[in-house]
């Protein structure tokens, strides 16, 4: 867990926090998102999120940064073939990526292609404001549903 760091005597205050953090995610959060209760636990090797950090370090040997699988979801969504990319080609795979990854949530439709072939996207719903956690736990949440397809092995047991 991301608490358990703390020393022995800060004990009864890293209760407090798991209470907070417990009756914040079921009580103060949009619906659509309360199901991101395992926050504190994000680098749990036995969650989906852990598995997915395991399998990424394995295959391509660096942490599993969601600006980096924005970039993986990006090239495998243009079919590109392993390559240097300029700063700009990686900023527009990294918007390819997220729109991939926000589109089953109704957030972004394809409305087709540009002259260069690069997809183009419309925002159809803005995101809900979240705070840093929820941010975290829906970035997490919709990677490590589109990696499922890909990946079978990171599905909750």
């Amino acid at each position: 867990m991301i608490i358990d760091f703390l020393p022995p005597i800060f004990e009864s205050f890293t209760f407090k926090i798991r209470k907070f953090a417990s009756i914040y995610l079921t009580r103060c959060l949009p619906s659509q998102y309360a199901k991101h209760k395992y926050w504190i636990t994000m680098t749990d090797p036995q969650t989906s999120w852990g598995r997915l950090e395991r399998l990424v370090r394995e295959r391509f040997n660096g942490p599993a940064k969601p600006e980096a699988l924005f970039l993986l979801v990006g090239i495998r969504e243009m079919g590109f073939a392993p390559r240097t990319f300029s700063k700009q080609e990686k900023t527009d795979l990294m918007h390819v990526g997220l729109c991939t990854l926000l589109e089953p949530y109704g957030h972004y439709r394809k409305t087709g292609f540009d002259a260069d072939g690069w997809p183009q996207w419309e925002l159809v719903r803005p995101l809900p404001h979240m705070d840093i956690f929820t941010q975290s736990a829906f970035i997490r949440e919709i990677l490590v549903e589109y990696f499922k397809k890909i990946w079978p092995e990171i599905v909750d047991a």
